[in-house]
């Protein structure tokens, strides 16, 4: 469901479904779904096998919506601290302890 099908089932203006998500949620429609799609961007990569990572993070970009690898890269790490092949080493490093 995206924000003109609730405004049409609602009646609501674009901007009061957004400012009522974000005093509820504490951000805004745009940023909880990139919130969403993160989520899901660390799901796959931890899922990625050692010899893929490299070669995944284009691939997620792109499952996730992002034109672009450098896009995706710079919200990933904006959001966890860490560049997606970062967080796959780290992520595969605590799996194997």
């Amino acid at each position: 469901m995206c924000l003109s099908d609730v405004e049409r089932e609602t009646g609501y203006t674009r901007q009061y479904i957004n400012r009522a998500f974000h005093e509820e949620i504490g951000f805004s429609v745009i940023q909880f779904e990139k919130i969403l799609r993160l989520h899901s961007a660390m799901q796959r990569l931890s899922e990625v096998p050692v010899s893929q990572r490299k070669s995944a993070e284009l691939r997620v970009a792109l499952e996730m919506g992002y034109s672009d690898q450098s896009h995706f890269i710079k919200d990933f790490k904006k959001y966890t601290g860490a560049t997606p092949l970062q967080y796959s080493n780290q992520f595969c490093n605590m799996q194997s302890l």
